[in-house]
């Protein structure tokens, strides 16, 4: 059954339940006692032991107003909408809603309050807007609409716009709605739906979209005045110590506004009391439902208690409260198997406390509940089998992504933290350095099947966002197994045989042999570090890959390849690996020491450095070079610096010191680290945006100057700076997209579309200059996905053919998909590396594959110790939220990367202002474009694409303007997939669901009574019927827009917009399917993605 947000009539408030008086209890001196009376609200009060009264939480009552007011929460701030619709005076709606003007029925005119005699025939505020909407004509607001608009479209497209707008079902020009223009000359109007589209109806909040809508419910404008006041139940507004909800004290406040008004129309009519009285009765409602009188001791209006993350929205709708759960702090133990986690013993019992008496007959609680009952529990776990039925849920917050929130089987240990194997964190986000991770226990069988067969490590080895292995060998783990597998060891002659991999691990361990020695193992006859290796692996990868020297880049085919022959080999392999790489590790420690004797100073590179920009400098310091020359210089030269000291430093350093022997192997650190330690520091991020044109040219090693250290501190600064700031920026800009792509799910096998995207090399060429990389990223999109038009599946090998013959290959998109999402549109599932199952809840995992990441986009500078890189000046998270948002680059100050795009073909004429700027046409167009006068242009244009010499960012509304919206989708998803690739890469199909969430329609006309004229709608809407009579735009939003653009009603009010969606739904009649999963959730719902049957059998590895 659909959710519609209607305003209250008053029969609805009669039928709700009792009147509120205004009556005082003698020994009620502040409250009113019909604020609590059991009459209206029910029963408070219950004895221990009886269960809480049902109506503190229902039973509700209301205030009646002698004087209506308006309703702030519909009409807005001022009533500004009100003043909107109606196309009223501004001031003097200001006048009226301020009750400096009343009207005067008899004189037919306004008047103000000094010049009232009396009450007679004297309307005041609300009265006025309600007279005001009595004769409001929605038709000929229509109409006076539709006339703006023309002229607009007049100048715009050079006609004379002479004619008449009517309704009608044929006939003329098609305008918006059912309304046609029918001109008096012979001109053509068939781009005028486009126009309204596009110009009129560019937002939510155009007039004209509400006035179409309310043709024939004019009767909803009436939501805007208010006669009576709902109260809310106690159980929202309790009485706490004696001490009174704000709530309630909001309500008491209309109360004595509303009484004390009666008694000045009871008594002698003074006009300026009574407009003071009448103001403060408008105030308080208007403290009540939208904005409170103060913000001292927590006082909330009724918007304000939902809105905010503490509001009842988020925190009770779309987020709840679970029992059996704990928390602790994580400990290491890497000789824990994956698939395990050691819970206290202490926290143990209270989470398993359901399980244990649901295991026996008839028991008595009190038996097994206290600390002094936590070994009888605890025994009764182990022996009942418990644990090894029942997972636990073990998570870690912020929760961004899927592998934030994983099942294990649980083990009981007498420490007082959780501990967990070491792989298992990284999908967490999560250290060892004092981190926090809650536990969950399910406890109905459903969710137990669920849990254990999609929440465990098992069914969750790969990251949704691009594939790879979540529980990759890493650190201590590499550099041991690096030490067991160096090419420089050399077989020699056996010293020991082996049949079994734990005996030649124990000799290892207790150092009865070295990683150098030659043993054998089943035959396999190499030095005991490989041989200890090799017995990680399945006998199958071994044969095929054999044993080579393992690194951070060498581990992943190892891991891969075990995990193409089964899960559990894969698990049993790495846990393997991780016993062999810590304790080697431990046993064979990297020699780490700052002070060197060779001399690895890079004072000669220096020199050349400064003898190359001398002469450059000496121009520039006597104003005869400009500052983007000699800027583009000294980039230059320095780049050639840091090649040749990144080339060089390992060798300088020596291949066996512990500092290069832990980077080579990707255990930790990176040139960049060697080179600051030993080389030299680098230059110096002064801002966000901003360098120092000066390099620190000591290194660590040979101690910074007094001088150096100062300058050096903007850089570290910066970095903190940015990793406080941007960190709830990432954060937000995470929820705006998870909202923006919630509603798509993997509904079906197949929509039978033909169409697809274009993937061109040429387009991927435009982020990067290298012919190989170009191919290696043309292959991985289009591996895993299927053809359009022949629906042929791409499989790895399949990828490379087609990449070595084609530069252009056209795949099935969720951008192009009619359900949408079809499987073969998606094709495969990152997180399992099979088909997608149908029920998956793309929309989710795309937003928290971007999001996710999105938090190191930000924190670059502080990652490099303030260190300025060669990216440019605009950051990563600068470009990601510009483009997720659709800003207008133009404006954005210092996006030095911006590129304008032709607006169209021909040559390019500049013309240079007096004010530094530069005035651009091409060729014929009219249109002309201000740029800064250093920027270097093309001499001849091409429509579609960038006027600058080197190639920029361009800006997506250009591209929606001057080309079509799939160019600009195109363009969007390849942008966002090379901001992230230097951050680890994002599978491309995560962009597509973003790009199609963002991509809206707005209808002009349609025949269609799920679909709203004005309003935009995303493409599921729009697939849920025919499009044959509906005309609409297409476009792309910004994620922020999306949620609150969209035409199901709790979509609007569920995101930051609480008083704007509650307002455009009433007026607009919107309705809600409760089709979308978050909208299910608010209500309560059983969503429609993921869970049991065909998604659990499809999904599981």
């Amino acid at each position: 059954m659909p959710l519609k947000i209607e305003p209250m009539r008053e029969d609805d408030y009669l039928q709700m339940g009792k009147e509120v008086k205004d009556g005082f209890e003698p020994d009620s001196a502040f409250l009113q006692a019909a604020l609590s009376s059991p009459a209206v609200f029910g029963q408070v009060e219950y004895a221990p032991g009886e269960d809480r009264p049902v109506g503190v939480d229902h039973m509700r009552g209301y205030i009646h107003l002698c004087k209506p007011v308006v309703n702030f929460a519909i009409a807005q701030e001022r009533a500004s909408l009100l003043q909107k619709l109606l196309h009223a005076d501004k001031s003097l709606t200001e006048e009226i809603v301020s009750f400096r003007t009343c009207y005067d029925t008899a004189l037919g005119d306004y008047i103000s309050v000094d010049e009232v005699v009396s009450p007679e025939g004297v309307l005041w505020g609300a009265e006025i807007f309600k007279m005001w909407i009595d004769e409001f004509d929605v038709e000929k607001g229509v109409e006076e609409c539709l006339m703006s608009a023309m002229d607009g479209y007049r100048k715009m497209y050079g006609v004379s716009g002479v004619g008449e707008f009517r309704r009608a079902t044929s006939g003329g020009f098609l305008a918006a709605g059912d309304w046609h223009f029918f001109p008096a000359d012979d001109c053509v109007y068939e781009e005028l739906p486009q126009y309204i589209g596009t110009h009129v109806f560019g937002s939510n909040s155009s007039r004209l979209s509400f006035l179409i809508n309310l043709q024939g419910h004019k009767d909803r404008l009436y939501s805007m005045i208010m006669e009576y006041v709902a109260v809310a139940p106690i159980g929202i507004r309790p009485d706490i110590a004696n001490r009174h909800d704000q709530l309630s004290m909001a309500y008491n406040e209309v109360i004595s506004a509303n009484k004390n008004l009666k008694m000045i129309l009871s008594g002698m009519f003074d006009p300026r009391v009574f407009a003071e009285r009448y103001k403060a009765l408008s105030d308080a409602v208007y403290h009540l439902l939208v904005k409170p009188s103060s913000f001292k001791a927590n006082r909330k209006s009724v918007l304000g208690k939902l809105a905010t993350k503490q509001g009842d929205i988020r925190a009770k709708m779309l987020g709840k409260r679970v029992d059996y759960s704990g928390r602790s702090v994580i400990t290491i133990d890497p000789f824990l198997s994956l698939r395990k986690v050691k819970l206290p013993k202490d926290m143990a019992p209270k989470l398993f406390r359901s399980h244990i008496l649901g295991s026996m007959n008839n028991p008595n609680p009190s038996d097994w509940i206290g600390m002094d009952k936590r070994d009888k529990c605890n025994s009764k776990l182990l022996t009942s089998g418990i644990l090894d039925n029942v997972p636990v849920v073990i998570g870690r917050q912020p929760t961004l992504h899927k592998p934030s929130m994983r099942a294990f089987k649980a083990e009981l240990t007498d420490e007082r933290s959780i501990r967990i194997n070491p792989l298992c964190v990284t999908g967490f986000n999560a250290d060892f350095d004092g981190d926090q991770m809650w536990v969950r226990v399910p406890v109905s069988d459903g969710a137990v099947t669920e849990v254990r067969d999609l929440m465990s490590i098992e069914q969750n080895l790969y990251y949704p966002k691009n594939g790879e292995c979540s529980v990759m060998p890493r650190q201590e783990i590499i550099y041991g197994l690096n030490v067991c597998t160096r090419d420089n060891m050399q077989k020699g002659t056996p010293v020991k045989s082996y049949s079994d991999y734990r005996a030649l691990f124990d000799d290892l361990f207790y150092q009865r042999i070295r990683v150098s020695d030659t043993v054998t193992l089943n035959g396999y006859t190499e030095c005991a570090g490989r041989v200890a290796f090799a017995s990680c692996l399945p006998k199958s990868v071994f044969d095929r890959m054999g044993v080579k020297e393992v690194t951070s880049k060498t581990i992943p085919p190892y891991v891969e390849a075990m995990l193409d022959v089964s899960v559990d080999a894969a698990i049993d392999g790495i846990d393997r690996m991780v016993e062999l790489g810590f304790k080697i590790g431990y046993l064979y420690p990297p020699t780490l020491n700052l002070l060197d004797e060779e001399d690895i100073s890079y004072a000669d590179v220096m020199e050349t450095f400064h003898e190359s920009m001398k002469e450059i400098t000496e121009f520039y310091e006597r104003g005869l070079e400009e500052e983007s020359a000699f800027a583009t210089a000294y980039d230059q030269n320095f780049n050639v610096v840091e090649d040749v000291v990144k080339s060089s430093i390992y060798d300088r350093v020596g291949r066996e010191s512990g500092f290069v022997r832990l980077a080579e192997s990707g255990a930790r650190g990176s040139k960049s680290n060697m080179v600051q330690m030993y080389g030299y520091k680098g230059r110096i991020q002064k801002s966000s945006r901003e360098s120092f044109r000066a390099v620190i040219e000591h290194s660590y090693t040979e101690q910074l100057t007094p001088l150096e250290h100062f300058v050096t501190a903007y850089g570290g600064r910066q970095g903190l700076i940015n990793k406080s700031l941007n960190t709830a920026d990432t954060g937000y800009a995470m929820r705006k997209m998870w909202h923006a792509t919630s509603p798509y799910v993997v509904t079906s096998d197949d929509c039978g579309t033909a169409e697809g995207i274009d993937i061109k090399k040429s387009d991927i060429a435009m982020f990067t200059d290298s012919p190989a990389e170009v191919n290696d990223i043309f292959c991985k999109i289009i591996t895993g996905r299927y053809l359009a038009g022949s629906n042929i599946y791409v499989d790895k090998n399949m990828a490379k053919d087609l990449c070595a013959k084609n530069s252009v290959v056209t795949i099935r998109s969720v951008i192009t998909c009619k359900d949408p999402c079809c499987k073969k549109c998606y094709g495969d599932d990152p997180s399992t590396h099979r088909h997608a199952a149908e029920g998956l809840p793309i929309g989710f995992i795309a937003a928290q594959s971007i999001g996710e990441p999105g938090t190191q986009l930000s924190m670059d500078s502080f990652k490099k110790g303030g260190i300025a890189s060669k990216g440019g000046v605009t950051s990563a998270f600068e470009k990601l939220e510009a483009y997720i948002e659709c800003k207008d680059l133009a404006k954005l100050k210092n996006f030095g990367s911006y590129d304008p795009v032709a607006w169209a073909s021909g040559e390019v004429h500049e013309v240079f202002n007096p004010d530094g700027s530069k005035r651009v046409t091409i060729g014929t167009s009219k249109i002309s474009k201000s740029l800064p006068k250093d920027a270097p242009l093309r001499k001849i244009a091409v429509k579609g694409q960038g006027l600058g010499v080197e190639r920029g960012d361009y800006d997506i509304k250009e591209l929606l303007m001057y080309t079509d919206v799939r160019t600009a989708q195109v363009y969007f998803i390849h942008t966002l997939y090379h901001i992230y690739k230097n951050e680890g890469e994002i599978n491309m199909k995560h962009f597509e669901v973003l790009a199609a969430a963002m991509t809206m329609h707005m209808v002009v006309s349609t025949d269609r009574p799920d679909l709203y004229v004005g309003q935009y709608h995303d493409s599921i809407q729009m697939s849920k019927g025919s499009l044959e009579n509906t005309v609409y735009v297409s476009t792309m939003k910004g994620v922020k827009t999306i949620q609150p653009s969209r035409t199901h009603a709790l979509s609007r009010v569920i995101m930051e917009s609480i008083k704007q969606g509650l307002a455009s739904s009433v007026l607009l009649g919107l309705e809600d399917p409760l089709e979308y999963p978050l909208n299910r959730i608010a209500m309560g719902q059983e969503i429609y993605c993921g869970g049991t049957g065909v998604f659990l059998d499809e999904r599981k590895m």
